[in-house]
């Protein structure tokens, strides 16, 4: 630990003194730091923002592909289009990365995680990502970072029409519509999309629907009135690992939800918010067809959130809140359970000279199966000039087990291999520190470095045990610590390089043994440029050191490294599109015992109107 905080400091030397200085602008206005918009040079947090014109140019096919392009993100995937994806942050897993939509929280209180693809992509405006710590304005499942996707707004002015349309290798489409309009102080937007694909692995179809619409009401310049609803529908084969396949167990999966939000300003120096909202999920699975053998798992979600935020001084902002939400699980499985959180959390921001600015701020959780726990933080950021940043954290934090944690059923596979919760388990407990600093040199180049170190406590694992049992394990203890590297160079104005590098190591500190699925290595880069005529071409490739599967690192996936391009031409009011994945046809694994698809390519257009 001692060379890699070394090699850091040197590394933060250098870009501190290698190049004269200009001033510019630096930064984005960001939420979700600390829940009001605010410059991410003045949170003391590292924000990635994924934007709208990003989305646009690469044509993803889901949320998952954009996130993975960030330092120390890593998703773990089990396949083709609708096979599970989840987001893993700095050595945290999926359940310690807390994922919202609009600041509502959409990881599944059963799991711990969310699918990336049931959210639809065409609906999102941009996607923040705080990676880092985040239990002090968000609680439990926010310990490895935050993701926020905020969705598109109503048009503010003429109404607007997309509809786009794609199809590609293994017979992979997609169909999308969206409309927005206002009338008078009433905005709204709708959105439906359709997917499908037959998949590079037999047996393995998905096809899946969304609809999402949305209701803004102006009351008034400072007061708002948000309504958002929609539902997801689909069905996916699910013939598991290649080394033992089962062709006949598939999945039908429906969730819902509901969300309201009131934006206010009282007496002109206070504003607030008020959230109310509801989650529903529920996932059948069907192993054999005859005779059927189904298991049913339901979980609802319904919550609220109030807070308040106030400029007192020139130099002093408070922001405080009270949560509450409401988890209940109705299983075939594991029976029927269910608790609740209350919360009250606090964030105070000071301003000095100019340049400095730090936080420090609590959260208290009370959990009615749990009892309470308090997670504070402190912040710190620095102005050098206008294009030289550093921030630095410390932060606690905190996660307690889910529903299949807790409470998953014994179940035996095989005389080698079996499953099974452990309702002995502990909540998880940590410290996270971070420091890191950001530089611009004239326009040509930006340059990041970021290092982080967590030491976590009855660090929660689902992991193999010595006699073949998959369960969750409290390891005694684990310490994570890394590098981050991003590297944005702008030759000249129509085209940009992007590179990110991250170097970590995850540990079970009692065994000296890797965590499992924590690549120790990851590089990203992008090329994008933007030639006349409405012409984009971006290329892109990705570099996955190996993952452990198991605590004892006996086993892994393989490391690889994945090339692809993006080419594109808007004439008038419609784009056309050409997106080419796995370029050089390489066979990998993401997760041991899935394959990922070799080449393929989507092509499309879209038409606004």
């Amino acid at each position: 630990m001692k060379n890699l905080l070394k090699t850091f400091i040197i590394l933060v030397l250098a870009a501190g003194t290698a190049f004269a200085e200009d001033g510019f602008e630096l930064e984005k206005i960001v939420v979700t730091p600390s829940k009001y918009e605010q410059f991410s040079n003045e949170s003391g947090r590292k924000v990635n923002v994924i934007s709208r014109t990003q989305l646009n140019q690469n044509h993803y096919a889901g949320i998952s592909e954009t996130l993975e392009e960030i330092p120390s993100v890593n998703i773990r995937d089990y396949g083709s289009l609708g096979n599970q994806k989840t987001i893993q942050m700095r050595g945290a897993t999926a359940s310690q990365v807390l994922v919202m939509m609009d600041g509502r929280p959409v990881n599944n209180p059963r799991s711990g995680d969310i699918n990336l693809d049931t959210l639809p992509l065409e609906n999102v405006e941009r996607a923040e990502v705080m990676r880092g710590p985040g239990s002090s304005l968000y609680g439990s499942s926010a310990m490895g970072g935050v993701v926020n996707i905020i969705t598109r707004k109503p048009t503010k002015d003429k109404p607007k029409t997309e509809l786009s349309t794609s199809f590609g290798t293994y017979k992979t489409y997609a169909e999308t519509l969206m409309h927005t309009a206002r009338i008078g102080k009433l905005g709204y937007l709708v959105s439906m999309d359709y997917q499908g694909t037959e998949s590079h692995r037999d047996h393995n179809e998905y096809d899946a629907r969304n609809f999402s619409d949305k209701l803004e009401y102006e009351i008034s310049d400072s007061n708002k009135i948000t309504l958002n609803s929609g539902f997801h529908k689909s069905k996916l084969e699910t013939p598991g690992t290649a080394s033992a396949p089962d062709i006949n167990d598939y999945q039908i999966q429906r969730q819902n939800f509901i969300d309201f939000t009131y934006d206010f300003n009282t007496l002109g120096d206070v504003d607030g918010a008020l959230k109310l909202y509801q989650n529903y999920d529920r996932l059948e699975f069907i192993e054999t067809p005859l005779p059927l053998d189904k298991t049913t798992h339901t979980t609802k979600s319904r919550g609220f959130d109030l807070q308040f935020n106030r400029e007192i001084f020139d130099f002093y902002h408070l922001l405080c809140g009270f949560n509450y939400v409401g988890n209940s699980n109705d299983s075939t499985s594991s029976a029927k359970h269910e608790y609740n959180v209350r919360a009250w959390y606090m964030e105070n921001r000071f301003k000095v000279l100019e340049k400095m600015h730090f936080n420090f701020g609590a959260r208290i959780d009370d959990y009615s199966n749990f009892g309470s726990e308090i997670n504070p933080s402190f912040g710190l950021s620095y102005d050098f000039d206008t294009s030289m940043n550093m921030h630095a954290l410390i932060a606690r934090t905190f996660r307690a087990p889910t529903f299949n944690d807790l409470y998953w059923p014994l179940r035996v596979y095989s005389s080698t291999y079996s499953e099974e919760g452990n309702s002995n388990l502990s909540p998880e407990k940590g410290v996270t520190g971070e420091i890191g600093i950001e530089k611009k040199f004239n326009k040509l180049l930006k340059i990041g470095f970021t290092y982080f170190r967590s030491g976590y406590d009855n660090l929660i694992k689902w992991q193999r045990d010595a006699n073949g049992k998959y369960m969750p394990q409290n390891i005694n203890s684990a310490v994570i610590d890394g590098i981050e590297q991003e590297l944005k160079i702008t030759p000249i104005d129509s085209l940009d390089i992007d590179i990110g590098y991250t170097f970590m190591r995850a540990k079970d500190a009692k065994i000296d043994k890797y965590l499992a699925y924590q690549p120790k290595h990851k590089i990203n880069f992008a090329i994008n440029y933007q030639a006349p005529r409405g012409l984009k071409f971006t290329f892109r490739g990705e570099f996955i050191d190996r993952r452990f599967d198991n605590a004892s690192n006996s086993l892994y996936a393989k490391r690889y490294y994945v090339l692809g391009a993006d080419i594109s031409r808007k004439i008038k009011n419609t784009t056309v599109f050409v997106s080419l994945n796995n370029l050089l046809d390489k066979k990998y694994e993401a997760v041991r015992g899935y394959s990922m698809p070799g080449f393929s390519f989507t092509s499309g257009l879209k038409v606004e109107f």
